[in-house]
């Protein structure tokens, strides 16, 4: 059914990435549904690792863990671009933070921003440690004085601006969100200079 939509208005599903997830409220022991995409069995997941069932979750905690595993891996090719006698400089090293680490920490923040504070504090040294590879600090400098230097929110603000952004655009008409939006972008915001 799911194929006979996508042929008909040109969307194309690709049976190699293509995975699910069961729910259901049957407490006993059941088998769990073949479920088929263009002639191919697709893959079941016995554990959640995306946004859309992470908001059937009541702990964050899981998603939380995850999203720290992954970045974790992006901290690791930081790392080894960010080499006292080779590396990158810090505006590129800066770059390269915003779109491997700090990316996966906002995507759904707006959703996972109202667990609990020590929850959301495991990200924290995350961000920190990404930082202070950027700026070549110190393990010593305070995250806030890094923050700072690096002309980023804490994660904390940055969740608070996200859920504000989100709420807004909601409440907003379309045309009034677009016309915020590009003027946003044009200008550049700076965050904690004095």
């Amino acid at each position: 059914m799911l194929s006979h939509w996508a042929d008909t208005n040109g969307f194309k599903f690709s049976s190699s990435k293509a995975m699910c997830m069961h729910f259901c409220r049957i407490r006993s022991a059941h088998l769990n549904p073949e479920l088929t995409l263009n002639g191919t069995l697709s893959l079941l997941l016995n554990k959640p690792n995306s946004l859309e069932s992470f908001l059937t979750i009541s702990s964050h905690s899981f998603h939380i863990r995850y999203l720290k595993e992954k970045c974790v891996k992006a901290l690791n090719l930081l790392h080894i671009v960010a080499h006292t006698s080779w590396g990158a400089d810090q505006h590129t090293l800066l770059h390269l933070y915003r779109s491997l680490v700090r990316s996966k920490l906002d995507y759904g923040s707006v959703v996972y921003g109202s667990t609990r504070e020590s929850y959301l504090r495991i990200l924290d040294p995350i961000q920190n440690h990404a930082l202070r590879l950027c700026l070549g600090a110190f393990r010593t400098l305070p995250a806030s004085s890094i923050c700072v230097q690096a002309n980023e929110p804490p994660l904390y603000i940055l969740r608070r601006m996200l859920s504000i952004q989100y709420s807004s655009d909601l409440a907003l008409p379309r045309a009034i969100r677009l016309t915020i939006r590009s003027s946003a972008q044009n200008s550049s915001f700076l965050f904690f200079k004095t």
